[in-house]
């Protein structure tokens, strides 16, 4: 009888410590599968972040939950037009450019859509596509930025849509930088800034940094023609921002680009939206509205990370907000000088209607060049205008038609 009880005693222990271990096992996984694996602060995903969750009605400028893509792509269903259909035998990916946290942009060759296999004309261009194609999430994104990009038009500042690619797979075919990502262009550029002086520059480092002044006018140039057409970027940074060989600045990654309609400002209220919260306007943390003027925000942080070489805006700073709210503010970059800080700062101001508008961006750095370099702002505009006739010859390459000269290119 003793015997029987102490076994009995014993089974139960055993089946009470296979569940114990069994629950912990299971609150092991979700935490696993609930926490991301730790990242550098160099990592793009690291300045991405969801917004907590918001509770107002929903309207027509609030931003809803995400939608499912057929598995049959048809232009006509997902509301793109025909003639920037690019048929998929006549593109060819290769090298892989950058990877981002949802999406993956290769360089491409492109033929010419109305020769097809038989013609020997080939378009250097920049090919970008769901970082998983399974994943409906993704590819909701990739046809998001699609429509905008249709929306917005064509801008010698930002990077143009050649067309589209809906089967076997959705792509966008853009114009091809041959200077790649502004942002590490610039981190390889440091060297050239070594041993010189900030205000006496060497002849090198001299011309460089009138580049950084180039950049900064032609960033605010294009951001300029976004707002004026009712658009709001919300994710503007320099790892979104490329470069052509005759440093012709366009913007990109119009991913989460908004039209913001008769209002001011564009609201989202699905609170996994990911957005880059080291140049996020503080408003946009509670409120959730993106205008102008948060672009305006985000725009400064690009001025900081511009003339500190790719610096990392706020490296080493917890809370971010907490930080501004103590009227803290990036420091002041090593490569300008403190008119252009000045400037910085306004770009930075906890209220809105402070910070200057775009209209103002490009007049403060278009007064700076014609006080210090006005022939570089010549041949910025020349080269502005080449710019808009090389996008306009760009849609030979998807309807096939020719210039006067019966060229293809």
């Amino acid at each position: 009888m003793i015997v029987a009880v102490v076994l009995c005693s014993a089974i139960l222990v055993m089946l009470v410590a296979v569940v114990c271990l069994l629950w912990k096992l299971v609150k092991l996984k979700d935490r696993i599968e609930g926490t991301a694996l730790p990242r550098t602060p160099d990592d793009n995903e690291n300045f991405i972040s969801p917004l907590p969750k918001i509770n107002k009605s929903v309207n027509q400028d609030v931003e809803l939950g995400d939608k499912l893509i057929p598995i049959d792509f048809d232009c006509d269903e997902l509301d793109l037009e025909q003639n920037m259909e690019i048929n998929s035998e006549n593109l060819v990916c290769m090298e892989i450019i950058e990877t981002g946290l949802f999406n993956v942009i290769q360089k491409g060759e492109l033929k010419m859509s109305r020769l097809g296999k038989r013609s020997s004309r080939k378009l250097d261009v920049m090919v970008k596509g769901a970082l998983h194609q399974g994943d409906k999430t993704q590819q909701m994104m990739i046809l998001d930025e699609m429509k905008a990009l249709r929306d917005i038009g064509k801008h010698p500042n930002l990077l143009s849509m050649i067309g589209y690619v809906v089967n076997p797979e959705m792509l966008i075919v853009s114009e091809y930088a041959e200077g790649g990502n502004l942002r590490e262009l610039l981190r390889s550029a440091e060297k050239i800034f070594e041993e010189n002086d900030e205000v006496n520059f060497k002849p090198a480092s001299e011309r460089l940094f009138f580049d950084l002044i180039s950049f900064a006018y032609q960033i605010a140039n294009g951001m300029k023609f976004l707002s004026s057409n009712s658009f709001v970027h919300r994710q503007l940074a320099l790892r979104s921002i490329y470069i052509t060989k005759d440093k012709t600045i366009r913007i990109g990654d119009f991913s989460l680009a908004r039209r913001f309609g008769n209002n001011e400002y564009y609201r989202i209220a699905n609170k996994d939206m990911p957005l880059p919260f080291h140049w996020m306007a503080p408003e946009t943390f509670h409120d959730h509205k993106f205008t102008e003027k948060s672009d305006v925000w985000s725009y400064g942080v690009v001025l900081y990370e511009l003339f500190s070489l790719g610096g990392i805006p706020y490296e080493g700073v917890g809370d971010v907000l907490t930080f501004l709210k103590r009227g803290r503010r990036l420091p002041h970059p090593d490569y300008c000088d403190d008119e252009i800080y000045g400037f910085m700062k306004l770009c930075w101001s906890m209220e809105p209607d402070e910070r200057p508008t775009f209209t103002k961006c490009v007049q403060f750095f278009e007064k700076y060049l014609e006080d210090h370099n006005n022939s570089l702002l010549e041949d910025i505009s020349n080269r502005l205008y080449l710019a808009i006739v090389a996008q306009e010859r760009l849609k030979m390459w998807t309807n096939g038609e020719s210039d006067d000269s019966g060229e293809s290119v």
